[in-house]
C-alpha cells in the first residue's frame, strides 16, 4: 500500500501497490492474502512502519489440508453442479470464479442438503468454488466445466 496508488485491490499480475487505508486510531483491520491459484509462487509483505509502534501486526497462515473440502458432482460438469456442504447449520455464500479469478456466480443458500447450481452459461475450463458460512469458515474445491 502507498499514498499514490488509487486501486483498491490487485490481482496476481497487477501493480505492486494498492491504495492506503484511511484508518483511525484504535481501529482494527484484517488483511487476508490468498494464493487461491496455488501456483507455488511466494511473495513478501514488507511494512515500512514509521514510527515502529504505529502498526501492531499479527500474522498467521492457513494450511490447505486444514480447510474443509467441498464435494462437487459431477466433475467434470456441463450444465448443473451439485455441491455438498461441509457446514451443518445456517446459510452459506457460494462463489464460483473462473481460471482468471473473475467472479462468475454468486449464490446464497441454506447449508443443509446439497446445493444445485446451474452452470450452463459458464465458459468451459477450470473453475473454483468457494463456500463461506456465517462464521467465516471457508471451504473450496475445483471443477472442470465441459
Amino acid at each position: 500500500m502507498n499514498y499514490t496508488a488509487t486501486n483498491l485491490s490487485n490481482g496476481a499480475g497487477g501493480p505492486s501497490y494498492s491504495r492506503y487505508i484511511d484508518a483511525l486510531p484504535n481501529e482494527t483491520y484484517v488483511l487476508y492474502v490468498d494464493n487461491y491459484s496455488q501456483n507455488g509462487l511466494s511473495f513478501d509483505l514488507i511494512w515500512d512502519n514509521q514510527p515502529s509502534d504505529l502498526i501492531a501486526c499479527i500474522t498467521t497462515s492457513v494450511v490447505e489440508d486444514e480447510l474443509p473440502q467441498l464435494d462437487l458432482r459431477p466433475n467434470p460438469a456441463s450444465d448443473r453442479l451439485m455441491i455438498t456442504s461441509p457446514f451443518s447449520e445456517g446459510n452459506v455464500q457460494v462463489e464460483v470464479m473462473d481460471a482468471s479469478g473473475r467472479l462468475v456466480v454468486r449464490h446464497s443458500a441454506a447449508s443443509v442438503g446439497p446445493i444445485t447450481l446451474n452452470i450452463d452459461r459458464l465458459s468451459p475450463g477450470l473453475h473454483l468454488v468457494r463456500m463461506m458460512d456465517r462464521r467465516g469458515r471457508v471451504a473450496t474445491a475445483r471443477f472442470m466445466k465441459e
